[in-house]
């Protein structure tokens, strides 16, 4: 933990900030120790709280938590990570849904050799293109997909855009940000 501060600048921490970082959510405000984030329904990382450091959930957050989702009209999702104390009987008995998936952050060392880099193309901003691919790669329909487009559009850190086009397809995708080294 920095020192006067509620926040830890550990590897794992930091990471949960750059992740936030490089994928905002249209609302965000702070309960307690927990981020409630929503944009719209289409992603569950910007539509969940998430905690900010390493503490449990307490109930009078869950209820501070779930009064935010209400007034937004969605359902109240907790995103549990491994960097925080485990919360999971709190939930259980306040009726939520056992967990129903995970995801992975991965980490890469981009200071050696990149690789084969033949026919991928980044630019600093998103063309059309990358945009559409974007929509249609995405598993949500509707308006959820759309939600794994408009976050691009908040970024406010450094980013590229990489997309790998075949026959003038686009077939593969990906997004990086800089964010706190």
């Amino acid at each position: 933990m920095v020192a006067g501060s509620d926040r830890d600048d550990s590897w794992g921490w930091r990471v949960e900030r750059a992740c936030a970082a490089a994928w905002p959510a249209g609302r965000r405000v702070t309960v307690g120790q927990w981020c409630v984030q929503h944009s719209g329904g289409g992603t569950r990382r910007i539509n969940s709280a998430s905690a900010l450091a390493p503490v449990s959930l307490d109930p009078d957050t869950l209820g501070a938590i779930e009064r935010c989702y209400t007034g937004a009209g969605l359902p109240a999702i907790v995103r549990l990570t491994s960097l925080a104390p485990d919360s999971s009987a709190l939930l259980d008995a306040a009726g939520y849904l056992p967990a129903e998936g995970s995801s992975a952050t991965l980490l890469h060392d981009l200071t050696g050799d990149a690789g084969d880099d033949a026919g991928v193309r980044i630019d600093a901003i998103p063309s059309d293109a990358w945009r559409a691919a974007r929509r249609a790669l995405s598993r949500s329909a509707g308006q959820g997909a759309e939600d794994h487009v408009a976050p691009i559009a908040r970024l406010a850190i450094p980013a590229g855009f990489a997309s790998l086009a075949i026959e003038g397809r686009i077939v593969s995708l990906a997004f990086g940000a800089c964010h706190d080294g």
